[in-house]
């Protein structure tokens, strides 16, 4: 996607209530005002060169807010580049510093509250299990590749943390829907401000949705692709992990897992076998982890 063009006080940024996406990116669609023409801020399109005729509408130029706006609207559309995605992301979890001291593989430092919440939600898990560790930006850019996820494909994170790796599959990836389901009441708080921060730029037409929630109890049925940063969970979880998938999400095409299933859990199922190993950036290992990525047959 071209880059939109910045304005200044000689090119006023100009748009009409039907803006064409024909328009994104040029520099010739811009021009000096002409008179108001007692029409207020609305001015004529006369200097925009555009082969539609119906574009050739009335205009007015927009402050510096509705310019950021109308920025966002547009971009929204389509998946975004990776030096976009990366800023965007950097500012919607700019003000969380406990965020940004959590991104390692550490226990996280979570109210005590919210941890007797957890135990009660997931009685199965022991501490180990809230451990916090996320995939990095570069990582995730890879598992995109990897996985050549689209938008007819369903994301789910599970055990989103911070939502880092949903909210950029939306950015980036465009899928049709990405979900993002945590335990923890502190990590889906800070996700969802995160994601208020990057409303603007996401898609109304392709759901972003954060859940706090038992991942054993959520409804998969239009997963095709899971994401399970599985390192720190015990062979009985995972279990109870696969059997949810392969009895609730028919339309599953791959499984990643951050550990592998017969090694780490014992664990070979005949219907989700192992496609490949790709080494991919992680928090808690930059320089690259192991990523199982396993094929629903």
């Amino acid at each position: 996607m071209k880059s939109l063009p910045s304005s200044s006080a000689s090119k006023p940024i100009l748009a009409t209530s039907r803006s064409p996406r024909a328009l994104v990116g040029r520099r010739d669609w811009v021009d000096k005002r002409t008179s108001h023409r007692g029409h207020g801020m609305w001015i004529p399109l006369a200097a925009v060169r555009h082969p539609q005729p119906k574009f050739r509408c009335k205009m007015r130029a927009l402050n510096s807010t509705e310019v950021d706006k109308w920025k966002c609207r547009v971009q929204a559309e389509d998946p975004l580049e990776a030096d976009t995605v990366r800023t965007l992301l950097a500012r919607a979890y700019a003000e969380s510093a406990q965020v940004e001291s959590q991104s390692s593989f550490t226990a996280a430092k979570l109210p005590d509250e919210d941890i007797r919440r957890m135990q009660k939600l997931s009685a199965g898990q022991d501490r180990l299990a809230w451990t916090n560790g996320e995939i990095t930006f570069e990582g995730a850019m890879r598992l995109g590749e990897l996985l050549s996820v689209g938008p007819d494909d369903v994301f789910y994170d599970l055990g989103s943390g911070y939502g880092r790796l949903t909210l950029q599959a939306h950015l980036q990836w465009g899928v049709q829907r990405s979900v993002g389901v945590e335990l923890s009441m502190e990590r889906h708080n800070r996700a969802l401000e995160a994601k208020g921060n990057l409303q603007p730029y996401l898609d109304t037409k392709r759901p972003v949705d954060i859940i706090n929630a038992n991942l054993l109890e959520c409804d998969l049925s239009d997963a095709t692709c899971v994401y399970m940063s599985s390192t720190c969970w015990n062979d009985v979880f995972m279990a109870q992990v696969l059997g949810m998938l392969e009895q609730g999400a028919p339309a599953l095409k791959w499984a990643v897992s951050t550990e592998p299933l017969e090694r780490k859990f014992g664990l070979k199922p005949a219907w989700l076998p192992l496609d490949r190993m790709e080494r991919v950036p992680q928090s808690w290992a930059p320089e690259g982890y192991p990523l199982y990525i396993y094929k629903r047959v």
